[in-house]
């Protein structure tokens, strides 16, 4: 991109080799962690346990998934409020190396996010491989933008997911939100748990602190609307319906926290 950043590794589908290569790996059995849940800086709070299935073919079990509780919730925001000054005074260059890193990582790691994308999410493989490629893009696109950045972050930041792009969308407020300094809780669709709960480890693994980014799966009403109305969440990124939009916003006017 002009000199800017690294481009995102691609595949040739119509190469006949690595379509045979895409195929396997999607297609091929399925590692499961036992179980799936909140990734909190703290201990958490034990949960129903539900199941994440193929929309495809529900028969086939993605990963049992515990959902957030209300005591996750405040946990999470109480835990990524005491992060959020360390995360801030983090200089921006390391900043940028850890969203380099995850993209990195992520590209390693492609052919695993694909299975998920195609098993979890339903998508395609062609689709599949354009989540990907997306996801590190914005990654790397974070990561220059954060050295440009010159206000002072908000605090914590709630990132709330659609099914439709669990990987890219995921990831990419994220990493907006923790280029600008924000801690961040990410709550990902409840469709696909699987698929961003390993994108959240990722980044810790490539040195986000982990009070710096907590994960609370569950529903908008359960786990969604009470992060929303927390009153150390300072800001809100959202992508999904317009009907959920004006809830979320009613909310965060009702709060005091937007005009």
């Amino acid at each position: 991109f002009k000199g800017e950043r690294l481009s995102a590794e691609g595949w040739d589908e119509s190469d006949p080799d690595t379509a045979d290569q895409l195929e396997l790996a999607v297609g091929g059995a399925l590692e499961s962690g036992a179980p799936y849940g909140p990734i909190i800086d703290g201990l958490a709070d034990k949960g129903p346990v539900t199941k994440s299935v193929n929309p495809a073919h529900q028969g086939e079990v993605i990963g049992e998934v515990r959902s957030a509780s209300a005591v996750d919730v405040s946990l999470a925001c109480d835990k990524a409020a005491i992060a959020a000054p360390s995360w801030a005074a983090t200089p921006a260059p390391e900043r940028a190396r850890i969203l380099r890193r995850a993209a990195d990582l992520l590209e390693a790691r492609a052919e695993r996010f694909m299975q998920l994308a195609t098993r979890e999410a339903g998508k395609t493989i062609p689709d599949a491989v354009a989540e990907v490629r997306e996801a590190v893009d914005f990654l790397r696109y974070y990561a220059e933008e954060c050295l440009k950045l010159t206000g002072e972050p908000l605090g914590v930041v709630a990132c709330i997911s659609p099914w439709n792009f669990p990987l890219a969308i995921f990831l990419g407020q994220v990493s907006a939100a923790l280029a600008a300094g924000n801690a961040v809780i990410a709550k990902p669709a409840e469709q696909t748990p699987v698929i961003a709960h390993e994108a959240a480890l990722l980044l810790h693994e490539a040195g986000v602190p982990r009070g710096a980014l907590q994960f609370l799966p569950g529903d908008g009403p359960s786990v969604g609307g009470p992060l929303v109305a927390d009153r150390r969440v300072a800001g809100v990124a959202f992508t999904g319906s317009t009907e959920v939009a004006q809830i979320i916003n009613r909310g965060l006017v009702s709060a005091g926290k937007w005009d």
